[in-house]
């Protein structure tokens, strides 16, 4: 069987690459998010195998997809997939997990360093033609404590970086685990104790039901004035409003966000605050990453085609 593959939007794709995935079968490919539900329904047609990174995909799409078997989400995070009328159809979903653990703890660090040294500030002072030192005293990672709430791939790499800069590390997560404790070199602790403990607070974990505004006005009366929020997750584990509040009445000291909702939005409160620096949920966005993340993407497209799906995030499907 010829399968007919449909790369629905933006993927990196190199030349070996492309030609692995067209080893599989028939492949269409469209650059760009489809920009509308007609034109996502357009371009995957009477794929078997679709694959997507940015496109919301509803029930009601679904049902104008007769012959869909496979989607092959290029991300980790598939909250813009309805799994569950997914799985009714038994249509599988598989996504990638760990792809880009390092480049996100990286990108964790990067927001917090840009914070710490005032680096955006003083990039725009320079360039303002001044060049004066006094306005932009810091303050030393070492010693300092890091709260990680998460500790799969990234959330662990992210301990592991916090170390590396002298700092004490305590984590949080639903499912503690004495050998993962131990694995990491770091102590558990209740999520009220960790908020109240950490100068930094950095959020590694999926947008889900559970988590959604896991973190709002409650939360962020318990922090330090001092403590700054790094997310460098789903901008919905954070109530919005709630952080405009902490941010604007001293709650909190500042954030580094990799992403925020309704981006785009002008009138967005975030955008006008100094004590906050904002990226394009661009964590994972490096050479390496892209790579192993396409690389996991066609890796599960050609084990669904050999009968031996991996990475199955709905595996109610296959029933």
């Amino acid at each position: 069987m010829a399968y007919k593959i449909s790369i629905v939007d933006d993927m990196y794709l190199d030349t070996e690459q492309r030609g692995r995935l067209e080893s599989m079968g028939d492949v269409s490919i469209y650059e760009g998010v489809p920009s509308s539900s007609g034109q996502a329904i357009e371009r995957i047609g009477n794929a078997d195998i679709a694959i997507l990174g940015w496109t919301n995909v509803t029930e009601n799409m679904l049902n104008q997809m007769p012959n869909l078997k496979l989607i092959s989400v290029w991300a980790t995070g598939y909250d813009y997939v309805d799994v569950k009328a997914a799985t009714q159809r038994r249509i599988l979903i598989t996504n990638v997990p760990g792809y880009a653990a390092q480049s996100v703890a990286e990108h964790a660090f990067a927001l917090i360093l840009a914070l710490v040294r005032n680096l955006v500030k003083a990039d725009t002072h320079v360039r303002s033609g001044k060049y004066s030192w006094q306005d932009f005293r810091g303050i030393e990672l070492k010693g300092k404590t890091l709260g990680v709430i998460g500790t799969g791939a990234i959330g662990g790499q992210v301990v592991h970086l916090g170390k590396c800069f002298g700092m004490r590390v305590i984590a949080f997560t639903a499912h503690p685990s004495l050998e993962r404790a131990e694995k990491l070199g770091v102590e558990y602790v209740e999520l009220d104790d960790l908020l109240r403990q950490s100068d930094f607070l950095s959020l590694h974990l999926p947008l889900t039901p559970g988590t959604s505004r896991m973190l709002s006005s409650r939360e962020f009366l318990l922090m330090k004035p001092s403590a700054f929020l790094i997310n460098t997750a789903r901008a919905g584990i954070v109530d919005q409003d709630a952080l405009y509040q902490a941010l604007t009445s001293g709650h909190i000291a500042g954030a580094g966000l990799d992403d925020i909702a309704n981006p785009g939005d002008r009138q967005n409160p975030l955008l006008g605050l100094d004590n906050i620096i904002l990226t394009p949920h661009m964590g994972f966005h490096t050479t390496e990453a892209l790579k192993r993340k396409t690389d996991i993407c066609l890796a599960n497209v050609q084990a669904f085609i050999n009968g031996h799906p991996q990475n199955v995030v709905n595996p109610e499907a296959l029933s």
